[in-house]
């Protein structure tokens, strides 16, 4: 150390003379110069003291800083070139002040735990001129080299209370380069800052420009600063927002990864007055962003190519969003459905916080938007048990949006072009299952509207298939839907509809299996239905609030379609498994109160008003397949055409109906009539089928009549007739040609009525089999049945052959047919054409054969044949009169009994009694009776072989006789009974 006092006097002659102390040494073996001037004893006392001292180390000084500070000294060497200047006026307050420069080398700060806070190649501090007693600090221009500084969060400050007076502040300029931000995992790097003239409170503008690097990307920017306004310009290039993502207020699990290009210009009116931010209007232009990627939980979310944005406005004060031409290139968002229902996008969605207060609503315009090669993934999982997910994607896509506005009633021209395919493993779209989809017109927001074209060309509806409701049964196997349309629609401020849809909509080709689901599982069963094009032309649907939809076709036509019908093993019908499970409605039923019958509910009104120009068939395919009955069988409708003509369910009027095909390859079907679809039904058609195999069907003949069909062919001739009331008015007239039975089948469903009989009794002679089956009731009883009525009616004519066969045989209804009456002891035909009608139809069905049984009966014709025997025996008596022809036959007659007088000569008696003695002695016996039934039977054969029966199935049965023990009103007769041949 050096210390040097030089002289000092309080001599009034030396009060001007100025002191010059000096001290100088080394601190820390650095050298240091300290030089003081002063005029103590003046009236106005003032001194200078100044300390030079250059490269002094700070680092063992860190042992000497308070604990308390929440950071410590690493390392750090400090230059010092200061002045003091101090006065004391007699008016006044002291006044001190402080000039010169302090520079720091390698200077770092690090937190207590030891983590760095501050880390300096050189900071320059040139002090103008400060003044701490007036809370004054005027900097020169404030240098900073190599800077990297760790910003960390530190316990906030306990206030100190009272507010003290702000510090008046200024600078030459400052100069920041080569600067490095730690922030997070933030590192902003290559930091270059400069400032002209300064002063707080800010009085002149002031200037600034800063560049800095954030990982490959760089931003400069430039700024004046005044109390009236901030502007600034800015230029981002290649930011990458990864970096960012902490500071983003982005949900738990996303992150966000791009680069930002583009420039911004920054406008704010009174900068420095509260509420800035809300006057701020910001322009961007060409902003442009490449490679962003969005995801949730490391699971991709969107992907982007590119966006360009040509310009924008943001005005914070209007609450107005202005945008230009935005563009995205190759957008790809990745969207699904968990097995809870939950949606992957919902991971974007900010936690729920309190409601705060808002100002106005922003508004939004938009010059335009421009979407090429987007794509669009959708995976769901949320499907039923046993039912694989969704995976489809909307790929391609291209999608323009003319100029828009929010709020704004205006709608916006709008354009999109899209592929719709199935989303295959490698989360690629398959090419052989896309179709195309486009629309071009205008949409609304405000309310909902569109107004456009829209088109769909073989649209895969099958990747839908597991939206359907398993209770259905029903599998997409495959259904391609087309469409040209014009689209207009609203929504009503009431929340209704009103919208006309008019074009043409082709669904096709379509195949629908039938599934069931197994042990959880979705099982695939066979094919139920399907065509290859079910084209409808002039659509048009019309929706109107208040009125019921209006649908109008001009012409639908059903192409190449296939329908299968089975009765599976356990004897139930496909069909019955289409729809909800009969179980639901089942337990509804059993639970719903039970009641009187009521009449049936009058015909609901129609959902819609239809009406059809034209419905054609073409090359229509029905499949019957019963696998109830062993063997199987099978039958096929082939080459059905047909067509319905025009109707509406406005409209009482029927269409005609045409319908041609075959039956089972060689039968013939023809439909004819008209008919009226819809509620109430309304129908007058009549069906032919000709020339349907029967040997086929033998297995259902052996089921249910206990035989097999040899061969045979059916025909049938049927009429239907309902009016809208529902009463149905029908004939069933059924042919069967040449039906031959064969063996015997056992069958325990097999009917116990004489089949074969009844068949043979209505079989011609030419082999033919003729039944009328007329039906006729309600549609509206939930009762009546058409099958079981025809049924029930079919199963009454068989049972005819054994309560009734000459009913069958004749096609009388008399109970007399089956016998002929004789009158009492004689054999002679009674003049009757019943013997005509029984010939004919020997004659004409040779599969019957007739048997004659001669019935006589002694207690009621023994007496007339005694009578026939006395009148014989009298017409051979040559008498004059009949009452001496019976005398003398009396007399002639050995009778054991006959009255005799004293002499033993035999009386005269009374011709009664004579006649009375004479037919007592007559002998009847039993095989007399015997040969007049056989008489009976022989006169009844040779009338109906005189009448062209034919011989060979004409047979006498053995004589029957009563002998008293016949019925109430029985008349002697031959019984006619029928057999097979």
């Amino acid at each position: 150390l050096h210390l040097a006092l030089p002289f000092v006097s309080t001599l009034e002659s030396d009060v001007k003379v100025k002191v010059q102390p000096r001290l100088s040494g080394k601190l820390d073996g650095v050298a240091f110069d300290s030089r003081g001037e002063a005029l103590p004893f003046e009236d106005d006392a003032s001194a200078r003291l100044s300390l030079k001292l250059a490269g002094l180390d700070l680092a063992p000084m860190a042992a000497y800083l308070p604990a308390s500070l929440p950071l410590r000294l690493s390392r750090g060497r400090l230059d010092v070139d200061l002045a003091l200047d101090f006065a004391e006026r007699s008016k006044g307050p002291p006044g001190i002040r402080l000039s010169g420069r302090l520079q720091l080398h390698e200077l770092a700060l690090s937190q207590p735990d030891g983590q760095p806070l501050l880390d300096l190649q050189r900071l320059s501090l040139p002090l103008a001129d400060a003044q701490p007693l007036r809370r004054q600090l005027a900097f020169g221009q404030i240098s900073i080299q190599s800077p990297s500084v760790w910003l960390r969060p530190i316990a906030t400050p306990a206030d100190s209370g009272g507010a003290a007076p702000p510090w008046q502040l200024s600078m030459a300029g400052l100069e920041l380069l080569d600067g490095r931000l730690f922030v997070r995992d933030l590192a902003l790097e290559a930091i270059e800052f400069k400032a002209g003239a300064a002063a707080w409170p800010l009085k002149a503008p002031v200037t600034a420009q800063a560049s800095l690097k954030l990982g490959s990307g760089a931003l400069t920017a430039k700024a004046i600063l005044s109390i009236d306004t901030l502007t600034a310009d800015a230029e981002v290039e290649k930011l990458a927002l990864d970096r960012l993502t902490p500071w983003m207020a982005l949900p738990p699990g996303v992150k966000l990864a791009a680069q930002l290009s583009g420039k911004a210009v920054l406008h704010l009116k009174n900068p420095l007055a509260d509420g800035a931010a809300g006057r701020a209007q910001v322009t961007l232009r060409d902003v442009q962003l490449a490679n962003a990627r969005l995801s949730a939980d490391t699971k991709p979310l969107l992907n982007l190519a590119g966006a360009q944005l040509d310009q924008a406005e943001i005005d914070a004060e209007a609450r107005t969003l202005r945008l230009g031409m935005l563009r995205l290139d190759t957008p790809r968002a990745q969207t699904a459905r968990e097995a809870d229902g939950r949606l992957n996008l919902q991971a974007l969605l900010p936690a729920e916080t309190a409601a705060s207060a808002t100002g106005p609503s922003w508004k939004l315009q938009l010059t335009g938007m421009e979407v090429d090669r987007g794509a669009l993934h959708w995976r769901d999982a949320a499907v039923p048990a046993g039912v694989a997910p969704i995976a489809l994607a909307v790929e391609p896509l291209r999608m323009q949006i003319g100029e828009f506005s929010w709020p704004s009633t205006a709608p916006v021209q709008a354009q999109l072009t899209a592929h719709l395919a199935a989303l295959g493993a490698n989360d690629q779209p398959v090419a052989a299952s896309a179709g195309r989809l486009q629309w071009t017109g205008r949409i609304g927001l405000a309310p909902l509207s569109a107004s456009g074209s829209f088109q769909a060309e073989a649209l895969p509806l099958q990747l839908l298939d597991a939206y359907l409701d398993p209770a259905w049964g029903l599998h997409l196997q495959r259904a391609e839907l087309g469409l040209k349309s014009e689209v207009t629609a609203s929504r009503q401020a009431d929340g209704t509809w009103q919208a006309v849809l008019g074009g043409d909509l082709r669904v096709g080709p379509l195949a629908v299996l039938q599934a069931r689901v197994v042990d959880g599982q979705r099982a695939i069963g066979e094919e139920l239905l399907s065509w290859q094009a079910l084209q409808l032309d002039g659509v048009k649907l019309a929706i109107t609030p208040g009125a019921l939809p209006r649908v109008s076709v001009r012409d639908a036509l059903l192409d190449d379609a296939y329908a299968r019908l089975i009765v599976n093993e356990k004897g139930r019908f496909n069909l019955r498994d289409i729809g909800p499970a009969e179980a639901a409605s089942a337990a509804a039923a059993a639970s719903a109160p039970t009641s009187a019958p009521s009449a049936a509910p009058a015909a609901s009104a129609p959902p819609l008003q239809l009406s059809v120009e034209r419905i054609r068939v073409n090359r229509g395919v029905v499949d019957f397949n019963d696998r109830f009955v062993k063997p199987n069988y099978s039958a096929r409708l082939t080459e059905l055409q047909g067509a319905l003509g025009a109707f509406s369910t406005a409209s009482p009027a029927m269409a005609p109906l045409t319908v041609r095909g075959k039956v089972a390859g060689t039968g013939l079907l023809e439909i004819d009539g008209q008919l009226k679809p819809g509620s109430p039904p309304a129908m007058d058609l009549a069906a032919n089928a000709t020339d349907i195999e029967l040997a086929p069907l033998s297995v259902y003949a052996g089921k249910y009549t206990g035989y097999a069909i040899e061969r045979g062919k059916l025909s049938a001739r049927l009429r239907y007739k309902v009016e809208p009331g529902g009463e149905l008015v029908a004939s069933n007239q059924i042919t069967l040609d040449q039906l031959t039975f064969g063996d015997k089948v056992e069958s325990p469903d097999a009917t116990t009525l004489p089949v074969r009989f009844a068949v043979a009794l209505l079989k011609d002679r030419n082999g033919v089999v003729e039944v009328n089956l007329p039906v006729s009731g309600s549609l509206n009883d939930p009762e009546f049945s058409v099958a079981g009525l025809a049924w029930r009616l079919f199963l009454n004519l068989i049972g005819k052959a054994v309560t009734s066969p000459f009913s069958l045989f004749t096609g009388s209804d008399s109970s007399e047919e089956a016998q002929i009456a004789f009158s009492p002891a004689t054999a002679e035909l009674p003049a009757d054409d019943k013997l005509d009608r029984i010939a004919r139809q020997l004659a004409d069905k040779p599969g019957v054969q007739l048997t004659l049984t001669g019935w006589a009966d002694s207690e009621t014709e023994v007496p007339a044949l005694r009578e026939q025997r006395l009148a014989t025996a009298l017409k051979a008596e040559n008498a004059a009169t009949p009452e001496a022809a019976l005398k003398r036959l009396y007399e002639a007659s050995k009778l054991p009994n006959k009255p005799r007088n004293v002499l033993g000569l035999a009386k005269d008696l009374p011709p009664a009694q004579m006649r009375g003695m004479l037919m007592a002695s007559y002998d009847i016996d039993d095989e007399a009776l015997r040969q007049l039934a056989v008489a009976r039977a022989v006169a009844v054969r040779d009338a109906l072989l005189a009448r062209g029966a034919p011989n060979a199935r004409v047979f006498l049965a053995a004589p029957k006789l009563c002998n008293g023990a016949c019925e109430s009103g029985w008349r002697p007769h031959v019984a006619l009974s029928l057999d097979v041949h």
